[in-house]
């Protein structure tokens, strides 16, 4: 008689992207050929864009501020994080403190 733990299948990994939020930004970063360097040396660029869907299976849709829509493909070995406003500088911080 086998025992539970051998008769378990093993789970995929859950996706991060399929947790993704509709209508959040994010940036994702994708391995390029470094034009510039005359090909050949790839370098990591970083996309910004919008989540527009999310599917448990596929990850997420997102839209780039390009135009094109493009699933996020963890498996593949997308990154990606979620898109965080630029803080103001500390004197801008202050002044907003002051006047509220």
């Amino acid at each position: 008689k086998r025992g539970v733990a051998e008769l378990a299948r093993p789970r995929r990994p859950q996706l991060k992207a399929a947790q993704a939020k509709v209508n959040s930004r994010v940036v994702v970063v994708y391995e390029e050929e470094d034009e510039a360097a005359g090909g050949g040396a790839m370098v990591q660029v970083p996309y910004a864009g919008v989540v527009t869907k999310v599917a448990a299976a596929k990850g997420m849709l997102v839209l780039f501020e390009g135009g094109e829509s493009v699933w996020v493909d963890e498996r593949a070995g997308d990154e990606w994080w979620y898109e965080t406003p630029p803080k103001p500088p500390a004197s801008q911080a202050a002044a907003a403190s002051d006047e509220a």
